[in-house]
Formats: structure tokens, sequence, C-alpha cells
């Protein structure tokens, strides 16, 4: 049981990852084109609705426990967000 809990909290933890870094470059190339803060924000929050409806469907045993679901990894998420965000702004502005 112990076990299963584990893998579970891992690919939760990796769902959030990638959708942070898919988050931050929609953000950027968004951003880029139409510089609104509110609207970074947005995406941010929607896509980590997104992946916390994705955790949900990979626990459907309801295994880890809700409040588990919508907290694990999201430091995580924000940190990547930023970092893949402000990294793909550099690099535009910089090439530019």
């Amino acid at each position: 049981m112990m076990k299963e809990r584990l893998k579970l909290l891992d690919r939760i933890y990796w769902i959030r990852v990638v959708s942070s870094v898919l988050a931050g470059l929609f953000c950027g190339v968004l951003f880029n084109l139409t510089p609104q803060p509110q609207t970074t924000i947005s995406i941010l929050l929607a896509f980590y609705v997104i992946s916390s409806i994705a955790a949900m469907l990979v626990d459907r045993k309801r295994i880890t426990g809700m409040v588990k679901i919508y907290l694990h990894g999201i430091g995580t998420f924000i940190v990547l967000w930023f970092t893949v965000f402000s990294l793909y702004l550099t690099l535009v502005y910089a090439l530019s």
C-alpha cells in the first residue's frame, strides 16, 4: 500500500513538473504577443487546474487523499513556471 502511494505521488509530481514547463512556455509566447500580466496568471492557474484534474485521474482509488493531490508539488510548479517563463523571455529578447 505504501509503495503504491509513493508511486502515485511521484506521478503527481511529474505531472506538475511537465505542466509547469508547458505553462511557462505558453505564457512566454503569449506575453511576447500581448504583454498583459493578468493573462499569464490566468494561464498559470488554468494549467494548475488541469494538472490537478490529471492527478485526480491518476489516483482513481483515492489512495493519496484530496489535500495531497492539490498541494503535492505546488512549490516546484510555481518556481519551475517562473524559471521557464523568465528564461524564454530572456532568450527571446537577447536573440532579437
